[in-house]
């Protein structure tokens, strides 16, 4: 919630910059819906939270259920849910970097951006190799080992049967960093 509340200043420049090319109404529209919705999405934002941890923690829970019979929802969801730590230590690294550059440097999207993965070697690449790049961060790979090393020692399997449950979340990331980026958006 607190990430959210100071990444705002940066969503609202955003806007201003009309990156959608919105007519003058439209986009003083779009300014009022913002001011008046933007406390909201501080709600919604953990609500949101939530929900991808009990979907995640369904998908490997699925996987895992084949491969153990010692898997338990409650332990799967405690364990994607402390994993999670980690995506969140990646997003206040992130918007440090942002707040430290300051909402007047930013010019584009682009300047949104702050990535610790291979893809911007690629440059502004759109493609889905550009989303595997992104999904393979330091932190993205640190959860994943986490992950699968959490799942071998919690549902006492083999290491490398415990990647299985944690492909189709990378897969999954992929798909949504992929699309994102075909539509404009896409993480940094």
């Amino acid at each position: 919630m607190v990430l959210a509340f100071l990444t705002l200043p940066f969503q609202k420049k955003m806007m201003e910059l009309n990156v959608r090319g919105l007519s003058e109404e439209q986009l003083q529209k779009a300014a009022e819906g913002f001011d008046k919705y933007a406390p909201l999405s501080l709600i919604t934002v953990p609500i949101f939270l939530i929900v991808v941890y009990l979907v995640l923690a369904g998908i490997v829970h699925l996987a895992i259920n084949i491969m153990s019979s010692r898997s338990s929802y409650k332990k799967t969801l405690s364990l994607v849910s402390f994993c999670g730590i980690i995506t969140i230590i990646e997003q206040i690294i992130s918007t440090a970097v942002l707040r430290m550059r300051g909402v007047e440097s930013v010019e584009s999207a682009a300047d949104l951006k702050f990535s610790l993965s291979l893809a911007p070697l690629l440059g502004e690449g759109k493609g889905l190799l550009n989303a595997v790049l992104q999904s393979l961060s330091i932190f993205s790979i640190w959860y994943y080992v986490v992950l699968v090393l959490g799942i071998a020692a919690i549902f006492r399997i083999t290491r490398k049967a415990a990647i299985i449950p944690v492909l189709p979340i990378w897969i999954f990331g992929i798909l949504v960093l992929w699309i994102g980026g075909k539509y404009g958006g896409g993480m940094g």
